[in-house]
């Protein structure tokens, strides 16, 4: 039997230390100055081995945060580091090679990079969460060199939370003309949007020269309103609350210092309030609908042109138009509910708007509208009852314009409480205009009647007069509540026409009642909307499976 031969013990060497080859590197890299002949990849490897991985990162998020025209960009990242022990020639030389964006990110920045900018903000008393410029090379108008101007306060509104910061406007040096956050302008010219929202300061709505939003916190402002009923008070009040330990913070490290530049300015503001959110959502919406209907390089602004004037003009453009609803955007499901055919008509009560409170001449081409309301729909004046052009005519005549004096000047009472009294108001104003457009021939002119307001003058001219003016008794609204708060001051609601598949296609205002000459009208303008483009034959073969739902469709048939 064979001895096992016992295996050859091993014991354990150490090996020998590999030679460390960073450190001579490094070493080399300390010796190197930098220069502008060197890349931007070079100058980063020289910073790293100097000063150590994480300072580098947070100078570059720093050379990153300012845009590259912003006005003493480089002296603005300088204070940014301040406190990272970098010489300021290597931040020079830096911020020149490395690429800088157009914008500030404000929704890319990293929690440690935003400790950083309220730190040097609390240290400078300048506000540093952001920097805003607009994004344009040379001058739209002269091709010119434009600067930057002396920066302003300006505070953003984001889903993390308010940014106070600094912007800059920039300025033409050959014909001195102005770009602004979101609009440029020659001297002394009209406004207008940018031809690219590129161009503009950042994915941001202007709420004012001061405060911005931005473009995701102001889409869930208009889906909150859309989804939720959420007023424009209840978000403010909302996002002030879920923020309210940012705000506090931010507040603190961005309040001004004594010797601070920027001591003349006001404080950036960082509770967000009613106004700002109006101002945002009327400012988005017009801008949206100018870019969707190609009119920003046609449509300006200016104190004739106002932001007001524009949006009538846009209603104007609505009121004979369909909201669209492409084939491609149409699902089976929506197509199986009915969206090809059925239209659901109905009246939304609770969407009203003041009016002015003077009766109007309720004519088409001299001919008498009796059962059409005789309202005037222009918006009041401030603190007033009457439109700005009826207002000027009574105050002409001597005539109050105090909504209890003028009822009382024209024999009601000074509150009206009954219905016998609300429906003397009715007829006692209708009086008054008149007897006034006797006096004066302004009068006839002033004002905007509801067909027109409607969209529906036009098929009105179509229809003879007898159709119109049937002399059979109009049935009363059932809806009629509330009539002591309108009192001729405010719309009765809105008359929607919906597909089946719960696409709206028509949206417009009804005044006084939901009645029948006002219906019918409005389904016959939707109706006309829809089928115009269509030959003849295919009209009528759209028209074989057309079904429409109204609750009170038997009173339409004679308006």
């Amino acid at each position: 039997m064979e001895k096992k031969t016992a295996k050859k013990r091993k014991f354990w060497t150490p090996k020998s230390p590999k030679k460390n080859e960073v450190e001579p590197v490094r070493d080399m890299l300390r010796g190197i100055s930098i220069s502008r002949t060197q890349s931007c990849d070079e100058t980063a490897l020289i910073i790293i081995a100097k000063h150590g991985f994480e300072k580098f990162v947070t100078l570059r998020s720093a050379c990153h945060h300012v845009p590259a025209t912003f006005p003493n960009r480089v002296t603005f990242i300088k204070n940014i580091v301040f406190d990272l022990n970098i010489p300021g020639c290597e931040v020079e030389e830096f911020a020149a090679s490395c690429y800088a964006t157009k914008q500030t990110g404000v929704d890319q920045m990293t929690d440690i990079f935003q400790s950083q900018l309220l730190k040097a903000s609390s240290h400078f008393g300048e506000p540093y969460m952001v920097f805003q410029v607009p994004n344009v090379d040379s001058c739209l108008f002269c091709g010119g060199m434009v600067y930057g101007e002396k920066p302003a306060r300006v505070t953003i509104f984001t889903l993390q939370g308010p940014f106070p910061g600094l912007k800059s406007s920039l300025k033409c040096r050959r014909c001195h003309a102005r770009f602004n956050a979101d609009m440029y302008h020659e001297v002394s010219g009209p406004s207008f949007y940018y031809p690219n929202p590129e161009m503009a300061c950042g994915n941001i709505v202007q709420a004012s020269n001061r405060v911005g939003f931005t473009k995701d916190l102001y889409e869930l402002l208009c889906e909150s309103g859309n989804h939720a009923f959420v007023s424009a008070q209840a978000f403010a009040e909302i996002y002030n609350t879920v923020f309210a330990r940012h705000i506090s913070l931010v507040d603190q490290k961005t309040r001004q210092d004594p010797h601070s530049e920027y001591l003349n300015e006001p404080q950036c503001q960082v509770f967000m309030t009613r106004k700002n959110t109006m101002e945002a959502f009327f400012n988005g919406e017009l801008e949206n609908e100018l870019r969707d209907r190609k009119l920003v390089d046609t449509v300006s602004f200016s104190e004739d042109a106002s932001r007001e004037k524009v949006m009538k003009h846009i209603d104007t453009l609505r009121r004979t138009e369909l909201y669209p609803h492409p084939q491609d955007e149409c699902s089976e499901k929506c197509k199986q509910r009915g969206c090809d055919n059925l239209r659901i008509v109905d009246g939304c009560w609770k969407l009203c708007f003041p009016h002015c409170m003077m009766a109007v001449p309720m004519e088409i081409d001299g001919y008498p509208l009796l059962h059409f309301p005789n309202v005037c729909t222009n918006e009041p004046s401030p603190n007033a009852v009457f439109c700005e052009e009826h207002l000027l005519i009574l105050q002409r005549h001597n005539i109050p314009t105090d909504k209890k004096a003028f009822l009382e000047y024209i024999g009601c009472k000074a509150n009206p409480g009954s219905h016998e009294d609300i429906q003397r108001v009715d007829e006692k104003v209708l009086a008054f205009m008149h007897k006034l457009m006797c006096k004066d021939e302004r009068m006839k002119t002033t004002g905007s009647n509801a067909v027109t307001f409607q969209g529906t003058d036009k098929l009105v001219r179509k229809f003879h007069q007898h159709v119109l003016n049937s002399n059979q008794e109009l049935p009363s609204c059932n809806k009629d509540t509330g009539e002591k708060s309108r009192l001729r001051q405010r719309s009765r609601g809105h008359f929607v026409t919906v597909t089946g598949g719960g696409h709206i296609l028509q949206f417009n205002p009804l005044f006084k009642s939901e009645s029948p000459s006002q219906a019918f009208m409005l389904i016959v303008q939707m109706m006309y909307s829809e089928l115009k483009e269509l030959t003849e034959d295919e009209q009528r073969r759209r028209l074989q499976d057309y079904t429409l739902c109204y609750d009170n469709i038997c009173n339409t048939s004679h308006p």
